[in-house]
C-alpha cells in the first residue's frame, strides 16, 4: 500500500489544523502499518440494465444513481477489500483513553482504506484494459439510493466472507468496520473517469471531507 500522508488524515480530520498534529499522526500512521492485515477480491460478470435495475449473477439490484453511472456499461466489477481486524481493536483501546487519539487512528484508517481501494481499483483497471474496456468511478451499497441491504446480496455472489474474512451484521454493517465494497462498470467507452466519487459527488461544493477545492 503507498504511503499515506499528513494532509490525507487532516483531511478525514475535518481539515483540521495541521498545528502540532503531525508527531502524532505520524505516529497513528506507523502503528497501523504494523497492525493491519489487507485482503481484497474483485471479480467482472456481465451486466443487464433495465431503467434503474441493473441484474448481476441472479441478483437484481436498484439504484438511479448507479444507474446513471453505468449507463453504457457491458460488465460489472464487484470489489471488497479490507484492513483487517487489528485496526478496530486499536481504535476500541484508544477510546478508553483518549477521544483525541480515537479521532486521529480513525482518520488514519479511512486514509488507508481509501489507498488501499484505489490499489484494487488499479488491478481492476489493468484488468478491464486487457478486455479493451473502460472503468467507471466505484460505487458503493448504502451511497444515494442504492440500498445498503444490497450487501447480503453483494456477499453472496462475492463469497466475501470466506475470501476476505469480512462479515455482515444484521443491519448489512460490515466487520471488520474498515472494510469496503464497491461495484465499479466496465464501458467499451473512455469518459475518463477518476478512481473514486469525490469529483463526481453531488455534495462535493459542501462535504467537509471532499479531496475537491470549494467555490469562494
Amino acid at each position: 500500500m503507498r504511503e499515506i500522508t499528513s494532509a490525507e488524515v487532516l483531511r478525514w480530520l475535518g481539515n483540521a489544523e495541521e498545528s502540532g498534529m503531525e508527531p502524532r499522526i505520524q505516529e497513528a500512521i506507523s502503528l497501523l502499518q504494523r497492525n493491519i492485515s489487507p485482503k481484497h477480491v474483485y471479480r467482472f460478470f456481465p451486466l443487464s440494465a433495465n431503467g434503474t435495475s441493473f441484474t448481476v449473477e441472479d441478483a437484481v439490484f436498484t439504484g438511479s444513481g448507479l444507474s446513471r453511472n453505468l449507463k453504457g456499461c457491458t460488465k460489472i466489477a464487484m470489489m471488497a477489500c479490507t484492513l483487517g481486524p487489528e485496526p478496530d481493536r486499536l481504535i476500541r483501546r484508544a477510546q478508553v483513553s483518549s477521544l483525541f487519539d480515537t479521532a486521529v487512528l480513525q482518520a488514519v484508517c479511512t486514509a488507508m482504506i481509501e489507498a488501499y481501494c484505489d490499489e484494487v481499483n488499479q488491478m481492476i483497471i489493468r484488468d478491464a484494459a486487457e478486455e479493451q474496456l473502460f472503468c467507471r468511478p466505484r460505487y458503493s451499497p448504502g451511497y444515494g439510493d442504492l440500498a445498503l441491504e444490497s450487501q447480503r446480496e453483494f456477499f453472496r455472489i462475492l463469497n466475501i466472507t470466506k475470501t476476505t474474512g469480512i462479515s455482515l451484521t444484521e443491519g448489512c454493517l460490515m466487520v471488520p468496520t474498515k472494510s469496503v465494497t464497491a461495484f465499479v462498470g466496465l464501458s467499451p467507452t473512455d469518459r475518463n473517469c477518476i478512481l473514486s466519487g469525490c469529483e463526481e459527488c453531488g455534495m462535493q461544493d459542501t462535504c467537509m471531507y471532499s479531496r475537491t477545492e470549494k467555490p469562494i
